[in-house]
């Protein structure tokens, strides 16, 4: 009678063959170690299992049972401890080989994140300190709602029929975000942004974009992406990031009650100056602050602009850059005010100054600012104590009382873009 270890090589062999009809080596791991393959087992297996057999009977006078080898040396493996073969490494029998994995092993290490790669001429977040900020190069999800006034003073507005037109209103309809359209060099959605924005409706009728047809410009809901041209005073040209026809860009332009197109924006109607009204920076509280840069000049009440010169704060005429403000994302839901000199504007127990900033130490509060919409597309900067910045018949100060009643109008301003860039290097 054939013992039971025997059978179950039997059956564990031609399991194997039939499995292997392919021509593939099949191999199979039995509780001493050794190995079968499609070929059948091996002498070394066979001479192991007559050795096997042939110490039963021993076994039964006191004798230790015979190990694994085989007599000349091979000892059982420990598989408990034994490191795996390394792939291609091969058994006495060639055709026991280790196949090359071609997937990683589940469980095992991620490969590592490619490098993030910035192209040259990405503006630069500024060098003289500031908040740690997300440089991943993801497209910014920051929501810029501004105004855009035209040369006749009128808002460009979206009526209740969705037509395109200016008039004296401020209401919703004349309210519109600008978005990061994610390009450089027509590529889409790669969060390399050199200037490229979606310019989108916000108002009660509806949330397409400004698009640029054979027609004229229309609203759809597909994005077109257009790029913002300061002027020296305080203005700003709106053209189309793609060239037209004539190998130049088209500019939108104040034609009457509508909006049109110029093909070069040389006319005086193409310059708009454009407030900005809202900041949403969009981001989750646990992330870090965005890489968004916003350039402002302040404008009080007054007709003047808030300037920075030599650290110190005071208000002037003027459109160069000492007028010049940029806000950033401070961390926790307000903004950061940085002059032309790389001072941050600060409300130091009262009074108003420019502050660098202190890298490695802790956040300095009195330099963030709460931002809050006002009337007649203002905003009012709200500093940590509670008081705001106000303008006191052209002179910057910051308010004694935190009452609004007592503090009125002064403290609003109005915010006009000079640039937006919403991807920095760090």
């Amino acid at each position: 009678m054939t013992p039971l270890p025997a059978l179950f090589i039997l059956f564990a062999t031609a399991a194997a063959v039939s499995e292997g009809q392919d021509g593939a080596t099949v191999s199979m791991s039995i509780g001493s170690g050794a190995s079968l393959n499609a070929n059948g087992p091996s002498e070394r297996l066979m001479r192991r299992e007559r050795h096997k057999r042939s110490s039963e009977g021993r076994t039964d006078e006191g004798e230790a049972p015979a190990g694994a080898g085989d007599g000349e040396g091979d000892a059982a493996p420990d598989l408990g401890s034994s490191p795996p073969a390394a792939a291609g490494d091969q058994t006495n029998n060639d055709n026991d080989v280790t196949p090359e994995p071609t997937t990683p092993m589940m469980g095992g290490p991620a490969p590592p994140p490619a490098p993030l790669n910035i192209p040259p001429g990405r503006p630069v977040y500024p060098s003289r300190g500031g908040p740690s900020v997300d440089t991943s190069g993801r497209k910014s999800k920051t929501m810029l709602s501004v105004m855009i006034q035209g040369a006749s003073g009128r808002q460009l507005i979206v009526d209740d029929q969705k037509t395109l037109r200016f008039s004296h209103t401020q209401g919703s309809g004349a309210r519109w975000n600008f978005l990061d359209s994610g390009e450089d060099k027509g590529l889409l959605d790669n969060g390399e942004n050199r200037g490229h924005i979606y310019v989108q409706s916000a108002s009660d009728s509806t949330s397409n974009y400004l698009y640029d047809s054979t027609d004229g410009v229309v609203l759809q809901m597909g994005p077109a992406s257009w790029k913002l041209e300061p002027t020296d005073d305080g203005h700003m040209k709106i053209k189309n990031a793609v060239i037209n026809a004539n190998a130049a860009h088209n500019y939108l332009r104040e034609s009457g009650d509508s909006l049109g197109i110029s093909t070069d924006g040389t006319e005086d109607d193409c310059k708009f100056k454009v407030t900005v009204i809202a900041t949403g920076w969009g981001r989750s509280p646990s992330e870090a602050p965005v890489p968004v840069a916003v350039k402002v000049f302040l404008q009080g009440v007054s007709g003047k602009n808030l300037k920075e010169e030599a650290g110190a704060i005071s208000m002037g005429d003027g459109w160069t850059d000492e007028f010049l403000w940029t806000v950033l994302d401070s961390g926790d839901s307000r903004s950061l005010m940085l002059g032309s000199t790389h001072g941050y504007l600060k409300d130091n127990g009262g009074t108003l100054e420019s502050s660098v900033w202190n890298m490695g130490a802790a956040a300095d509060h009195d330099k963030e600012w709460w931002l809050t919409q006002e009337e007649g597309g203002t905003m009012s900067l709200e500093g940590n104590r509670g008081h705001y910045l106000v303008d006191k018949e052209g002179e910057a100060a910051m308010s004694v009382s935190n009452a609004l009643y007592d503090i009125g109008h002064t403290r609003r301003f109005n915010l006009i873009l000079k640039s937006v860039a919403f991807q920095l290097a760090a």
